[in-house]
């Protein structure tokens, strides 16, 4: 958890969604909102390192969270490197934190139907080789 929200391991992903449950429960959307911005970003979603300090503040205290729930995107450069499918709309990052665990799951999104996996299985062996590269253990089930 500290990479998630102390470290800068997950700094250039994009917040999709998430959920955190405390004393009650707080849900994030990282649609950014163009309407604030004097100059347009150039994309949909808050980085990770942009909505951090959002988050930490909704946590932080003595308390650990009841749950937390984060979907992460990523970025073109990253999705690149996993795949080059023209119909392949993106990879998402699942993190589900509850009772002090931590589970990952891969999700792959299609611009149409297709029975074709290796892309997902691309995917699932990105984020081995990131943990990996980042120290991070983790247990595959």
């Amino acid at each position: 958890m500290n990479q998630i929200l102390l470290g800068t391991t997950f700094d250039a992903f994009f917040l999709v969604t998430g959920e955190i449950r405390t004393g009650f429960t707080h849900t994030l959307d990282g649609r950014l909102n163009v309407a604030y911005f004097d100059e347009a970003p150039g994309h949909q979603f808050a980085r990770w390192e942009e909505a951090k300090p959002y988050v930490l503040s909704l946590i932080k205290g003595k308390r650990t969270p009841l749950a937390m729930h984060l979907i992460f995107a990523l970025n073109e450069e990253m999705i690149s490197s996993v795949s080059t499918n023209p119909e392949l709309e993106g990879l998402y990052l699942n993190l589900h934190f509850k009772e002090n665990v931590l589970t990952l799951t891969t999700g792959t999104a299609y611009k149409t139907f297709s029975l074709d996996k290796s892309t997902d299985i691309l995917f699932a062996e990105y984020v081995e080789a990131f943990l990996l590269e980042k120290g991070i253990p983790y247990e595959k089930l």
